[in-house]
């Protein structure tokens, strides 16, 4: 069955999208073996690449490269990057047209949209065209876990507001190569949970793939239930910061290695952890990574920094010098497994609340984040405070003020499929408070 799954993701990939996707996973399960010279080498051609790209093709980054005083003959040596402004979320909303190459509709491209772990929505394209090493670098982490794409996957996320429905023939082929059952974190009610299990019970899934809050809180059940899933071989914790005692909850939960991975809407996977569980990898066939100081000089290893993020095959919505908003620090040691893909040794500010109602149901911070933005784009930024197990409060910051009447009708309605008992107050306001390492959290649970 999994040769089948395998021929028929090859089909759908080769013959109907021709997009590279065989060639990118062929040459990404070779290239993590090279030396970190001979990555390095790579990673600054096709950096040089994409500025050159960038330089003579996407309007804002001309004004940009002129500003700073860039000849194209500098764009070969990598060093010219330090001198370019950061990009963060409200420089792409001021100019998010001009930050798109100028042939736009040449490129295939998919918008997206980020949950945003600073609780800040952005919305950009992403090139499918140049999207196989994407897709592909996911493949391969997985293979570090000892799984391949074929094999049976749960996930346990946020609900699908922006999923399509799946109609076309290539579509089913796309997702029947990929056996995947998703379940919502929305209700993780005991009822639910037990529901759950005999749904993975039955689907023997081998992954298991979950942001950290609400699987340690449904491994937590599964431990006092004394329930396991036999058919399981590991789990990746993705989406927030993973806490060692998460990782140790988990892992006495389902006897399987738990592999924490870092990645985003913005740029997909750009690092896991291998079986030696020794930092993570990062995949700079795809990214370039950055770690600065406050003065915006290189972090050494050890030292925590901004994590600033270059994606090297976005090029109909380059992202250059990217603050994503997190903090991470180099590893000091090479990894013991051979690869030559360097290591970050933690990477920190991703650390999701979870909000509990009456009834026993949780809602993480994706979920708030997540639905906002779908709610009203004019949204910048907001917070959710939970103090009491009755209700939560909402803060919006917002430009225009204050949400329609009919958004915030529509807001109230969402959050009462999920959470009927659970009172919500909306409060607009100019500015959300940071917290003392300059972060903005999302979601505060002070229960």
């Amino acid at each position: 069955m999994k040769i089948l799954r395998k021929c028929a993701f090859s089909t759908y990939h080769d013959l109907f999208r021709r997009d590279g996707t065989g060639r990118a996973w062929r040459f990404l399960e070779e290239s993590q073996w090279w030396d970190a010279d001979q990555l390095e080498e790579y990673q600054h051609e096709k950096l040089a690449k994409l500025l050159r790209h960038a330089y003579n093709n996407v309007p804002y980054y001309r004004k940009i490269f002129q500003e700073a005083w860039i000849l194209e003959s500098e764009l070969e040596n990598p060093g010219c990057l330090k001198r370019l402004p950061l990009l963060d979320k409200s420089i792409i909303r001021v100019n998010y047209r001009d930050l798109c190459v100028d042939n736009i509709s040449q490129y295939q491209t998919n918008e997206s949209s980020t949950s945003g772990s600073t609780g800040e929505s952005l919305f950009f394209l992403v090139d499918e065209t140049n999207g196989a090493y994407r897709r592909t670098s996911t493949f391969r982490n997985f293979g570090w876990c000892g799984i391949s794409p074929f094999d049976r996957q749960v996930l346990l996320w946020d609900a699908r507001f922006d999923e399509p429905p799946q109609k076309t023939v290539s579509d089913r082929l796309k997702l029947g190569a990929r056996p995947v059952l998703f379940l919502s974190f929305y209700d993780l009610s005991e009822a639910m949970m037990a529901n759950y299990i005999k749904r993975l019970q039955a689907f023997r899934p081998k992954l298991f793939v979950s942001y950290p809050s609400p699987m340690e809180h449904f491994a937590e059940y599964c431990i006092d239930q004394d329930l396991r899933i036999p058919s399981l071989k590991a789990v990746i914790c993705s989406a927030e910061q993973l806490f060692e005692h998460q990782r140790e909850i988990i892992k006495k939960a389902f006897d399987v290695p738990v592999f924490n991975r870092y990645g985003c809407r913005e740029f997909a996977d750009v690092a896991q952890e291998c079986d030696e569980h020794n930092g993570l990898h990062v995949n700079v066939e795809r990214v370039y990574v950055e770690i600065i100081d406050e003065d915006g000089e290189p972090c050494p290893p050890g030292k925590l920094g901004e994590l600033v993020i270059t994606d090297l095959d976005n090029y109909a919505m380059p992202f250059i010098r990217y603050r994503i908003g997190d903090m991470a620090a180099w590893g000091e040691r090479d990894c013991p497994c051979g690869r030559g893909l360097p290591l970050l040794d933690r990477v920190e500010g991703r650390s999701f609340d979870l909000i509990k109602t009456k009834s026993g149901r949780y809602l993480s911070g994706t979920f708030w984040t997540l639905l906002l933005r779908h709610i009203s784009q004019d949204i910048v930024a907001l917070q959710v405070r939970q103090d009491n197990i009755a209700g939560v409060e909402i803060l919006l910051k917002m430009p225009s003020g204050q949400l329609s009447h009919e958004s915030e009708q529509l807001l109230r309605r969402k959050i009462a499929e999920k959470a009927p008992d659970l009172e919500v107050h909306i409060k607009y306001v100019d500015h959300i408070p940071l917290t003392k390492s300059g972060k903005r959290r999302f979601v505060v649970s002070d229960l």
